[in-house]
């Protein structure tokens, strides 16, 4: 469902990633930009969307502007392989709109990195191995609770907030 907080508790997730996680957390936002219809169901189109999502991930991860300069899909998926090669990052994939963005990350090996997925599309869960968490509204409530908790560095909310009901 849109606007339940699947952005919202990834980048919470990522804010201090568990340690297992040693080399931290980095985010893709992907969203219905970066998706075949966006680019007129022309899939060249789409794949240098795509290819240019994974550059923006690339610099992230110390690539410089010059190295990834006209790369294509292909090239730029085989790049990210190399640099991802050994490492142990928290990956968020947010907001994703196609298969072909997990099932073409999940196929990336030689690390210990892990993809936290963010989407509405159940087709997008189904063609991973992922273990797929639905979140429900009282689930919200009860995350957006802590949330507000760590951000504020209350041990308890005020009654006031503590009760609130969220519609």
């Amino acid at each position: 469902m849109t606007g339940i907080g699947k952005s919202s508790l990834a980048r919470f997730v990522a804010s201090e990633p568990p340690e297992r996680f040693s080399d931290g957390a980095l985010e893709i936002p992907f969203g219905q930009a970066c998706s075949i219809p966006a680019a007129n169901n022309n899939f060249g189109e789409y794949h240098s969307l795509l290819a240019a999502k994974i550059c923006v991930l690339l610099r992230k991860l110390g690539c410089k502007k010059d190295q990834l300069e006209g790369l294509n899909l292909d090239n730029a998926c085989q790049v990210l392989q190399e640099v991802l090669t050994g490492k142990s990052y928290l990956i968020i994939l947010d907001d994703v709109w196609e298969v072909d963005i997990t099932s073409r990350l999940a196929k990336l090996s030689g690390n210990s990195c892990k993809m936290l997925v963010t989407t509405r599309i159940e087709s997008v869960h189904a063609i991973t191995e992922a273990d797929k968490v639905e979140i429900k509204e009282t689930d919200v409530i009860e995350v957006a609770r802590n949330i507000l908790k760590y951000h504020t560095q209350l041990e308890e909310l005020p009654v006031s907030v503590a009760q609130m009901k969220w519609n």
